[in-house]
């Protein structure tokens, strides 16, 4: 049986929740730097978020792509 792909809404999404997630992980990387360099240590908590947010989609959408039939 052939195995059958994406649809392009799918697909549209995928890259839709990547590019969202990435700016957002940015963002929280820069004012986490950024909260350090002022002598704030809460800036490695958002550092910590922002890893760890970006990297659960990043596993989330693998998975989800992996189990497509």
């Amino acid at each position: 049986m052939a195995r059958l792909g994406w649809t392009m809404e799918q697909r549209a999404g995928v890259k839709a929740y990547s590019r969202l997630s990435t700016f957002f992980a940015v963002l929280c990387l820069a004012i986490g730097i950024a909260t350090l360099a002022m002598g704030n240590a809460a800036g490695w908590v958002l550092i910590g978020l922002a890893v760890v947010l970006w990297t659960g989609l990043f596993l989330f959408l693998r998975y989800t792509k992996k189990s497509q039939p």
